[in-house]
């Protein structure tokens, strides 16, 4: 039951920071502001665009999974560990991502709609780690894990969508995408710690 509370909080806390990040809801509010959408079709649309990235990343998490089960069969435990060690290493690559990304500093509006919404969409690999981790848990817990992702997903995007419909999200937009991959990097980080001592 332990295992499945850190894996659960962890993942709220991936997802939420994940969405929170400009690079998903801004394209959003551009595309929803173009085309004068109505606030209807607006969470409509938000809470699309949030399934599909959750499901993007469900699937390929579960995918990562069906790889790891097929190459290491009878060794679950082997399973475990290696996804404490992709925790570490996907943690690194957010924070690698997050030096580069600070370096970098891209704007959103150069982009064309087409662009932003995949961007939207597309899968969150901090997921992985997390599903491989969950081997030794029952396949309920694994489905609720999943469930959970998607859920928390498309309300983080839908609630920050609406909070800058008023107004209230301006200082999101103005959020350095480094900052949370730095932050989706320590939780990554800190749930490989706790699974290594529990």
């Amino acid at each position: 039951m332990a295992l499945f509370l850190i894996l659960l909080i962890s993942l709220i806390l991936l997802a939420t920071f994940h969405m929170i990040a400009p690079d998903h809801w801004v394209p959003i509010s551009l595309v929803s502001s173009v085309k004068k959408f109505s606030h209807l079709r607006k969470f409509l649309f938000s809470i699309l665009i949030g399934s599909l990235h959750a499901f993007t990343s469900v699937l390929v998490a579960l995918l990562a999974l069906a790889i790891g089960l097929l190459l290491i069969r009878s060794f679950l435990s082997y399973l475990y560990d290696a996804g404490e060690i992709m925790l570490v290493l996907v943690g690194l690559y957010f924070l690698i991502n997050g030096l580069r990304e600070s370096k970098e500093e891209s704007k959103l509006e150069s982009f064309t709609m087409h662009s932003v919404l995949v961007i939207s969409v597309f899968p969150d690999f901090a997921l992985v780690p997390i599903v491989i981790s969950s081997v030794p848990l029952s396949i309920i817990q694994i489905i609720t894990l999943l469930i959970v992702f998607v859920i928390v997903s498309s309300f983080s995007l839908t609630l920050i969508v609406f909070a800058s419909s008023f107004g209230i999200a301006g200082t999101l937009k103005n959020l350095k995408p480094s900052y949370l991959d730095y932050l989706i990097g320590i939780v990554l980080f800190i749930t490989a710690a706790i699974l290594r001592f529990i």
